[in-house]
């Protein structure tokens, strides 16, 4: 299932009756590159042996990676087989699943417990699940779920349900469900440290959905987006083009800290919302633990802080829903920007809430304080201090 810049090309490899043995090791498959559905109306299918214990891509896995052209999606099954006993996938370089104008990348009968690792430490790499680039009109889907396993990853970059950059109305949909595993994204268990860029729900018609184990104590990244369709031209930017991003972190998280170095973006731009929290069984919610660390920016570095910003074009009174509540913690800002419901024109609909009465807060260098260029508080929007 490869295919150039015309023409389609699909193909099946079933190995699902066959015996692996790589570099003399029984049940393992080791591969430089595995490319299932690539490029141009291509569709890929790889069948797993059953016995299956070990599979290595070496560099880079594309399953369902598509092509610049306007509507060449492309579509990527990896079938592990009803049954599998596979217990480890190891991807060295790039991950893309449902990625650049495709279809569809799916990885199908996963087992429960497998350990999957992603790039290495000395080398990290980019994850992208249901990421539609560029502006060409298309869609692309990814989902992976994870049960009861492990995931250890060296990322440089994490996109989850990214949609095209223009005003095509196409979509990017993303889920990665970590909820039930043993997450480590860096060099310390049960953290995410040191990821330059992690969006969930970034630009049109993008839905991102990101869910993380209750165990994880430590969030640390670079730019942080949680839905934005930042599009800056005429054109319909209407609520079913709006983006939508989603992280849940479980009900009873041990989140003890939160940080942002380059940017925090909630719901802003063309978002119908940007959520923090945990799904129950009848609806979602809003939610931080109490007694986080939330830090955005960081000394002799300010950044922007959005929550709920409509963009300029947010034709069509788009709703714009943003909550962001800390509960006996502290909130450290090292700001350019504190903008909370900042509504640029008379089209969106901004309701947005930051909470910080039962907290510590500093936004600045001196504790109690908030010291910023810009602050902005407008629309439906509401920011709660605290008593200091």
């Amino acid at each position: 299932g490869y295919s150039g810049s015309t023409g389609s090309g699909a193909g099946i490899l079933d190995l699902s009756g066959a015996n692996a043995d790589s570099r003399g090791i029984p049940d393992l498959l080791s591969v430089s590159n595995l490319y299932l559905g690539y490029g141009y109306y291509a569709a890929g299918t790889l069948k797993l042996p059953g016995s299956l214990k070990t599979l290595e891509v070496r560099n880079g896995l594309y399953l369902g990676y598509g092509a610049a052209a306007a509507n060449a999606g492309a579509v990527g099954t990896l079938d592990c087989g009803a049954g599998s006993g596979l217990t480890n996938l190891t991807v060295l370089g790039n991950f893309y699943l449902g990625a650049n104008n495709a279809v569809r990348g799916e990885i199908q009968n996963l087992p429960t417990n497998v350990a999957v690792a992603v790039g290495r430490s000395n080398a990290p790499v980019v994850m992208y699940i249901g990421s539609h680039v560029g502006n060409a009109a298309g869609k692309s889907e990814g989902r992976l779920t994870l049960s009861n396993g492990t995931f250890t990853a060296y990322l440089s970059d994490l996109r989850v349900g990214e949609g095209c950059t223009g005003n095509l109305g196409e979509n990017g949909t993303g889920v990665l469900d970590l909820a039930t595993s043993t997450v480590q994204i860096g060099d310390e268990p049960n953290k995410i440290k040191n990821l330059p860029k992690l969006y969930i729900g970034n630009g049109s018609r993008a839905d991102g959905t990101l869910r993380l184990p209750p165990t994880l104590t430590d969030i640390t990244v670079g730019e942080f987006i949680l839905g934005k369709w930042a599009f800056n031209g005429s054109g319909e930017g209407t609520s079913v083009n709006a983006a939508r991003g989603t992280l849940d972190i479980g009900s009873n998280s041990m989140l003890r800290t939160f940080t942002a170095t380059n940017g925090f973006y909630m719901a802003t731009a063309h978002a119908v919302y940007g959520r923090i929290g945990f799904q129950n069984d009848t609806n979602f919610c809003d939610y931080l633990p109490t007694g986080l660390v939330f830090t955005a920016g960081m000394p002799g570095g300010t950044v922007p802080f959005h929550l709920g910003v409509p963009g300029i074009y947010s034709f069509n009174r788009i709703p714009i829903y943003a909550r962001l509540a800390l509960s006996n913690g502290v909130f450290r800002g090292y700001l350019s920007e504190l903008r909370v419901a900042y509504n640029q024109t008379s089209y969106g609909e901004p309701n947005s809430l930051l909470d910080l009465a039962t907290s510590s807060v500093q936004v600045g260098n001196e504790s109690n304080q908030i010291k910023v260029a810009y602050f902005t508080v407008g629309g439906v929007g509401t920011l709660v201090g605290s008593a200091g």
